[in-house]
């Protein structure tokens, strides 16, 4: 059986052109799972729109600011350090910018830290529509808590036409891939061509190569094809592939559950469509534009021993947090919950620490939700 969710409120269908979602009208109110409660802890404010997190193995959180082209650093102690661990030269007009981040598996040791940002062809951090150049994929290398040198180009992608479209999460897989959402920067026919990096999927080495068992071909980081546009992607710990979000015109948001060459249908099909030649979407949002964006899943039992292996999905216009049951396969929806309610701004991302809570990125807060009384 798949869950099709349906929100409660319409909203644009692009995010970050909003500057900040619209607080829904009930109040604040964490599910309480298995009866043992959460609560929602504000653990950054003032944040100038986060887009992504990454949580290293001693607790350090790492976050991009999409309008600013910061990478800053919260220690382990909850304290926000001052001087960010880099910047780039961020081109942040419409849903450009600043957008993605991953720690590299081994990255107590190597210090490698990856982040996915549009560049602007002055060299400057800049709002100006017309000033940019190109969206890349670049590697910086911890010092402390800062980078010990400039950035290290990974992957360069287009970014033109845009400004919207530009897709920009991160992850790296239990194959030790980096794996990069691109979404077809306006252009819809993109997402159907194998030969067009913009509409997919990506799968590259960590040092920017092509795996040579990638599905078309080791010249091409095409992993797979027919995506609009994601701002989420996270590692099923069961299965191992990566579910991604995807949005819709003015519906039929996506998340979907990502193999090797598979084609998830934009623009030809939108949501469970039932066509053989495409994948149907896990979840399909329905009529509703919810904007999915965070996707997690709980390795634990700290929230609750039914969250274990659950996938969680963030929505951004309706300020609520999704928790799924899959299957067996992890296929298909057994059932889902509603996990958290209330949270304004605007969810950007989801990212559970190596504590077992669950960080929650909005455009200007960056709140942690934890076991009642913790």
């Amino acid at each position: 059986m798949r869950i099709g969710t349906c929100g409660c409120i319409v909203f644009a269908a692009l995010p970050w052109l909003a500057g900040g979602g619209c607080p829904p009208s009930e109040p604040l109110d964490p599910g309480g799972p298995d009866g043992m409660g959460v609560e929602i802890q504000v653990y950054v404010d003032g944040a100038d729109f986060p887009t992504a997190l990454a949580i290293a193995p001693d607790g350090r959180l790492f976050y991009t600011e999409k309008n600013r082209g910061e990478i800053r650093v919260v220690n382990a102690n909850g304290e926000l350090l001052a001087v960010p661990f880099a910047s780039v030269p961020a081109s942040s007009a419409s849903e450009r910018g600043l957008l993605g981040i991953a720690l590299h598996p081994d990255f107590a040791t190597n210090g490698f830290v990856y982040v996915y940002y549009t560049r602007s062809a002055s060299g400057m951090v800049t709002s100006a529509l017309a000033d940019v150049l190109d969206n890349r994929v670049v590697r910086f290398t911890a010092a402390g808590d800062v980078a010990a040198g400039p950035e290290e180009v990974i992957l360069t992608l287009p970014g033109r036409p845009g400004p919207n479209h530009n897709g920009g999460q991160l992850a790296f897989g239990p194959d030790g891939k980096l794996y990069v959402t691109i979404g077809e920067l306006a252009v819809a026919a993109n997402a159907q061509d194998v030969n067009v990096p913009t509409g997919k999927i990506l799968r590259i080495n960590d040092d920017g190569s092509i795996p040579a068992d990638n599905p078309f071909g080791a010249d091409n980081p095409v992993f797979a094809l027919g995506i609009r546009n994601s701002f989420g992607i996270g590692f099923d710990p069961v299965s191992g592939l990566a579910f991604v979000t995807d949005n819709g015109t003015s519906g039929h948001d996506e998340v979907n559950r990502i193999v090797a060459g598979g084609n998830y249908g934009w623009p030809v099909v939108l949501g469970l469509a039932g066509d053989a030649r495409f994948i149907d979407p896990l979840i399909d949002f329905g009529n509703t534009s919810v904007v999915p964006t965070g996707v997690a899943f709980a390795r634990d039992a700290t929230l609750g021993e039914s969250s274990r292996n659950r996938l969680f999905v963030a929505q951004f216009a309706t300020g609520r947090i999704f928790r799924y049951e899959l299957d067996a396969e992890r296929d298909a929806v057994e059932s889902v919950d509603l996990f958290a309610q209330g949270i304004s701004d605007g969810i950007t991302d989801l990212e559970f620490g190596p504590d077992g809570t669950l960080f929650v990125a909005t455009s200007r807060q960056i709140l942690r939700i934890v076991p009642a009384g913790g």
